[in-house]
């Protein structure tokens, strides 16, 4: 027959694996604060809305990684310019493409 046992001495430590640390890394980093497409979207849209040089022009506005592309069709050129300085200031938009934008001939 065997001896029995006497005593155990705890030998067991525990250290967190380097997947768990880069894990909980990754957790606490900051988030990128852009907003999605469909938020500038919203706001470019709000925005146009709200300013009365630009209310009763039918402008479309979509939305791809923070570029504004605008469309539709407006009486000037500077209103093309308006519109544009208005979509542009509109927060996480990086840039404003007015080329599906058309003056109205006559």
């Amino acid at each position: 027959m065997s001896e029995p046992v006497a005593s155990v001495a705890p030998a067991l430590s525990v250290t967190p694996a380097p997947a768990i640390e880069q894990v909980a890394t990754a957790a606490a980093a900051p988030v990128d604060a852009a907003a999605p497409d469909s938020s500038i979207t919203a706001a470019v849209k709000s925005q146009l809305a709200a300013d009365s040089a630009s209310q009763g022009y039918e402008v479309g506005v979509t939305t791809t990684l923070g570029v504004v592309a605008l469309s539709g069709t407006v009486a000037t050129q500077a209103a093309i310019d308006h519109v544009r300085e208005v979509a542009a200031s509109v927060k996480d938009v990086k840039s404003v493409d007015t080329s599906g934008l058309k003056v109205t001939s006559g």
